[in-house]
């Protein structure tokens, strides 16, 4: 665990194994998507480390997270990235659009093209 892995609450499991709903920092997030699952044993004895990371698509984006066997705790990895608010998500989708009307440039699809018989509608090969 490094200092700023955030513990984390798994709400409820799929399978008595996959994380299913998580709550961080007050937030539920939804899992809708297991990407990857891997395990991580280090050591003998008591320095033993034992973890099961879980790379989740979210309501809220990717996360990764880890569950510590031994200790029977959940954390955040802050070494992967973190969630994005939908506010976030949102604003930075304005700013693209924003840019993109005062550079001139089209928004949205491109303007319909004339119609152009191709050389097998004129009857060529």
């Amino acid at each position: 665990m490094s200092a700023q892995d955030e513990p984390i609450r798994v709400e409820r499991k799929r399978y008595a194994f996959w994380p299913q709903v998580l709550v961080w920092r007050g937030r539920r997030m939804h899992v809708h998507q297991v990407e990857r699952c891997w395990t991580v044993a280090r050591g003998s004895g008591r320095s033993r480390c034992e973890r099961r990371y879980f790379r989740l698509r979210c309501n809220d984006g990717a996360v990764t997270i880890y569950h510590d066997v031994l200790a029977d705790l959940w954390w955040l990895d802050a070494g992967a990235s973190l969630p994005v608010s939908p506010i976030r998500r949102l604003s930075a989708a304005v700013s693209r659009f924003r840019r993109a009307l005062g550079s001139g440039g089209e928004v949205g699809r491109p303007a319909p093209q004339p119609y152009r018989p191709s050389a097998v509608a004129r009857g060529g090969c």
